[in-house]
């Protein structure tokens, strides 16, 4: 069971740096996902809070993959500070704020994480 249990959290770990290195160039190019964020981001005066989807799936694969349990971390740019909380594919989370590609967001039991944004549902 042990390791059926590493093999799994080691595909996870995988398929996200994966994903990480074959959208990254793209993302730090300011596609369209990362203008559609930027919108995202800036709240109305009379709209207090945004919630959006987590969303692990990624149809550009061969074959796609959804990842299931979707990492919220400490710390955006050093991920060696560990997980804040493993979220769910299709959890809905509240959206804190944006540095780069990074988005810290809110769990509906006060967890707080960073996720990068094309995990994020309403920006695909």
């Amino acid at each position: 069971m042990a390791i059926i249990s590493i093999l799994v959290i080691g595909w996870v770990i995988f398929s996200y740096v994966s994903i990480e290195k074959k959208y990254g160039a793209i993302f730090n190019q300011g596609d369209k996902r990362n203008k559609k964020l930027e919108g995202i981001i800036k709240l109305s005066a009379n709209q207090k809070e945004q919630y959006v989807t987590l969303d692990g799936y990624d149809a550009g694969t061969n074959p796609p993959i959804t990842i299931h349990n979707i990492n919220l971390w400490n710390d955006y740019k050093n991920r060696s500070k560990g997980i804040s909380v493993t979220a769910k594919h299709g959890d809905r989370v509240k959206l804190i704020r944006r540095e780069g590609n990074g988005v810290l967001v809110e769990t509906l039991n006060g967890k707080r994480g960073w996720v990068t944004y094309y995990l994020i549902k309403e920006l695909k």
